[in-house]
């Protein structure tokens, strides 16, 4: 299926890059997302929707999208989708990977990993929220609000229509996709918690990145916005160029840089 207009774009995990130190709380790991064209069959994938010209959206409103058939002579044979990368020209020697897994029917004991006969922890999964969704938020009702993949709970579920992420938890899961891809080989979300007890209030930090925004160069959180500034450096500005003068969330140009909200 594939939208049917330009405000919403398709992406799937391509590739994890875990932190460098897992006891540091202030690490950050990576996730890289790569563009799709449309949504292949039974293909889990990150629905990204683009905030609408100045003036035609508004804090608090929902940005409503459709489907339509995607065209049926893309793919190549077999299962090879990379022809749908929206990049495919730049990626022809990369293998393909998607790190998504699709829940077509709703599955209610999805739990936080899965494991081998003998009890080992083969992928850990993780849902796309914002973090004052979380329950840790809900608890301790601290911390500025921003979206990340956060770590399933040992009741986590996956609801119809949906997707999570599963990244491996060695390098030989999946034939060697870990070693390829990335694994996290430690516990918690994307850093932190090295043992399932929710008393430990580690959270996940993690860089996403976008392939169709990537330019190299960093991306920072907006932590602060000041509408009524007269600086036109301090202003923030669409993708497409647009000035706004109070960001929601989504990707902006402030001061010459990208920053994601």
């Amino acid at each position: 299926m594939a939208p049917v207009d330009d405000n919403v774009k398709v992406y799937e995990a391509y590739r994890y890059e875990k932190t460098e130190n897992a006891k540091d709380p202030q690490s950050q790991g990576t996730v890289y997302l790569r563009q799709l064209k449309y949504i292949p069959a039974n293909m889990g994938v990150v629905l990204v929707g683009k905030q609408p010209a100045e003036g035609t959206f508004k804090d608090g409103d929902k940005l409503d999208f459709f489907l339509t058939e995607a065209p049926a002579d893309i793919l190549v044979e077999g299962d090879n989708y990379k022809a749908v990368w929206t990049k495919a020209d730049d990626y022809v020697n990369d293998e393909w990977n998607n790190y998504l897994k699709p829940t077509v029917t709703a599955i209610d004991k999805l739990g936080n990993a899965d494991t081998d006969a003998d009890g080992k922890i083969l992928h850990r999964f993780f849902g796309l929220a914002n973090f004052h969704s979380t329950k840790y938020y809900k608890q301790y009702q601290t911390g500025d609000d921003y979206i990340g993949f956060f770590r399933l709970t040992q009741n986590g579920q996956s609801g119809a229509n949906k997707a999570y992420l599963s990244i491996p938890a060695n390098t030989v899961v999946d034939d060697g996709a870990g070693a390829k891809f990335g694994y996290i080989d430690f516990n918690g979300q994307f850093l932190g918690n090295e043992t399932d007890d929710p008393s430990n209030p580690s959270l996940a930090k993690m860089a996403i990145v976008f392939d169709d925004e990537d330019d190299g160069g960093s991306t920072t959180t907006v932590t602060e916005v000041k509408p009524n500034s007269t600086d036109d450096n301090a202003s923030f500005y669409t993708l497409q160029g647009v000035k706004v003068s109070r960001p929601v969330k989504g990707v902006y140009i402030h001061n010459g840089k990208k920053f994601i909200k």
